[in-house]
């Protein structure tokens, strides 16, 4: 995970598959100059909404949109149980491009 160390480094991966199954058919933003971060508990429920920050922190109507929907699927996705996220703030890129959602399971 982003702020974790010696850690696993595909548990940002997983993460990213994780949510990628939960966005719509065909959805694949990107937003490159934008990070979605996470705060996973120990029990890998989020224990806050999911934040998205920007640098310029302006984003535009579309952006936002595609923001939104990537927010919601992080919570629709938990918990989460990769134990590098456990316990932890984690940060992605806001990039689904190379991502297929529908080609992804979901694991509940």
């Amino acid at each position: 995970a982003a702020d974790a160390t010696g850690g696993d480094p595909l548990a940002d991966s997983d993460l990213a598959a994780r949510i990628a199954a939960c966005l719509p058919p065909g959805f694949r933003a990107r937003l490159a100059f934008a990070q979605l971060t996470l705060s996973v508990g120990v029990d890998g429920r989020l224990m806050a909404p999911p934040e998205v920050r920007a640098s310029p922190p302006m984003l535009s109507p579309a952006d936002r949109a595609a923001a939104d929907r990537i927010v919601q699927a992080a919570m629709l996705c938990g918990p989460y149980s990769h134990p590098d996220l456990l316990g932890r703030s984690v940060s992605l890129p806001l990039d689904f491009e190379a991502r297929s959602p529908a080609a992804l399971p979901v694991q509940r």
